[in-house]
């Protein structure tokens, strides 16, 4: 498992910790999640707190739901292509 820590993000590369994270009152609220692909998972984006969120390469299930946790105060990125490296 990966995990960088600053004064208050947290980036989640593993389905596990980010279901974990779900259930939690905080829900995602400034955390980074990286590479997550959440496009098979089932969540209620108007149930989680996104506030500050940070996701980068993720995709999403569709573009409503990305729509969604911007509206709420996500910060999304697209994943980049043609990279030979993941950023």
């Amino acid at each position: 498992m990966m995990e960088q820590q600053s004064a208050k993000k947290v980036v989640i590369v593993e389905r596990a910790q980010l279901t974990q994270l779900l259930a939690q009152p905080l829900g995602l609220r400034e955390k980074a999640i990286q590479g997550a692909d959440l496009s098979q998972m089932a969540i209620d984006w108007e149930m989680v707190d996104v506030e500050d969120a940070i996701f980068l390469g993720c995709r999403f299930a569709s573009p409503q739901d990305e729509c969604l946790v911007r509206q709420r105060g996500a910060h999304v990125f697209s994943p980049f292509k043609g990279l030979p490296y993941n950023p």
